[in-house]
């Protein structure tokens, strides 16, 4: 009797997290910087780079497969992906009183988070390449 799972259960797996950190960059990401205060038109440029490594894969996805294994992509895009979202976590603005009256957070705690979103963009569209493959 096998003691690993099979196909049944690698799939769906694989394919919830698949999808599940392209809703949490594109649609955690503009919930939270509308709640810093952006303008709209702001917040419209800024996520739409969020989806920048997603359109491009393409791009990289040779150099993914020569590189090393699918496995170790898989497993080391999903370790980034949770250290990402650990650090996004840990690291969110708690501006005081005063920024919050002001409909507001400082530009480093928006640039920090920014760059977590697209750090874990990058990691998504990578594991999805070697997921693909």
């Amino acid at each position: 009797m096998k003691d690993t799972p099979g196909p049944y259960l690698w799939v769906p797996t694989l394919y919830f997290a698949h999808g599940s950190p392209y809703f949490l960059v594109n649609t955690i990401s503009v919930i939270m910087f509308k709640d810093m205060g952006m303008s709209n038109g702001d917040l419209a440029l800024y996520t739409s780079l969020l989806y920048l490594p997603w359109v491009v894969k393409p791009l990289w996805s040779p150099f993914v497969d020569i590189i090393r294994t699918k496995r170790w992509w898989i497993v080391a895009m999903q370790a980034l992906m949770a250290v990402a979202f650990a650090a996004m976590a840990l690291l969110l603005p708690r501006p005081d009183a005063a920024a919050i009256a002001a409909g507001g957070v400082p530009v480093s705690s928006f640039v920090l988070t920014l760059i977590i979103f697209y750090l874990t963009a990058l990691a998504s569209a990578t594991r999805d390449i070697a997921a693909d493959g």
